[in-house]
């Protein structure tokens, strides 16, 4: 679980946002959010994070974006969703519609549920070898809290639960399809890794997570 920044340090972060959100835009032609950038700065990118202090601007998703209506071309999000409260999921759906330009995308990838799901009625215990191997020689130092993760249903577990990775739903396409479309998106997307109509779009995408990622984009 990432650490909060020091109370003081937010303030600070908090007050020169306006000015740095402006400086991105008087010097962009095609404005893009990176929310939850976490240490992967990209260039280019207006890149937003509540804990990160490299980030450009302090963002807190379940706050109202401090953006006009329309302001920017793309946004991107990855492994950010999962973490927030489901009871914010709504509101911040509608905070990334509000603030893209018509015809804008925002690609959002988080794991994939029906992948992981399928995988484990499959007993395909190669897709999750690599995931056992990692939790092994903590499991065996004594740290109790993987004391069960022996097998894919403990892998399957450790992916869906917030005690682990603070993960707080777990999401598949049809559950995107449908919340993006009463919320208004028009056009919504499942893709591959690397893989969009927008190309600057698919090499945000992190290749060492593309084996359990889900990869939507939602067109305002």
């Amino acid at each position: 679980m990432k650490k909060k920044l020091p109370s003081e340090l937010t303030r600070i972060f908090i007050f020169i946002r306006p000015f740095k959100v402006k400086k991105y835009l008087e010097n962009t032609q095609e404005p893009k959010l990176h929310i939850g950038c976490g240490p992967q700065y990209k260039e280019g990118w207006l890149n937003a994070d509540k804990f990160d202090s490299r980030a450009d601007i302090y963002l807190n998703g379940y706050d109202k974006m401090p953006f006009k209506n329309d302001t920017f071309d793309y946004i991107y999000s990855e492994h950010t969703l999962e973490h927030l409260k489901i009871t914010k999921v709504k509101f911040f759906l509608e905070e990334c519609l509000r603030v893209l330009k018509p015809g804008g995308v925002f690609r959002v990838t988080v794991p994939d549920l029906e992948l992981l799901a399928t995988k484990y009625v499959e007993k395909d215990t190669d897709f999750f070898a690599s995931y056992l191997e990692e939790y092994e020689p903590i499991r065996k130092k004594g740290n109790l809290k993987y004391w069960l993760v022996r097998s894919p249903a403990g892998i399957l577990n450790t992916l869906a639960t917030k005690h682990f990775f603070h993960h707080r739903w777990f999401y598949d396409f049809e559950t995107l399809r449908q919340c993006g479309k009463e919320i208004g998106f028009q056009k919504i997307i499942k893709c591959q890794f690397g893989k969009s109509e927008y190309p600057l779009l698919g090499k945000m995408d992190i290749a060492d997570r593309k084996h359990e990622t889900l990869y939507v984009e939602l067109t305002k």
